[in-house]
């Protein structure tokens, strides 16, 4: 693995994880701005609350964009996930 196969993983996954994330968060974070943040009676649960919202949309895309990973096609290489035992068969798809 040289340094320019794992850079090009990295940023296939940086760059789609932040924008779906960005993209969602905003959506999310403006409904909430509307619909629950005015019956929040402080604004230190209200920070609680969108931080861990925030949070879970970060980890769903992050994890979201690893997932698709295998089926992208890079220009020199790919990656491929292979069993260490035959014997063991997943059954997480």
């Amino acid at each position: 693995m040289t340094w320019l196969r794992t850079f090009k993983i990295w940023w296939y996954w940086l760059w789609r994880a932040m924008l779906a994330t960005v993209i969602v968060s905003l959506i999310v974070g403006f409904f909430l701005g509307i619909f629950l943040f005015p019956f929040v009676s402080s604004e230190t649960t209200a920070t609680l609350i969108g931080n861990i919202i925030g949070g879970g949309i970060g980890i769903y895309f992050g994890l979201w964009v690893l997932k698709s990973l295998p089926e992208k096609e890079f220009s020199d290489f790919s990656v491929v996930l292979v069993a260490r035992d035959p014997e063991t068969k997943g059954d997480d798809t």
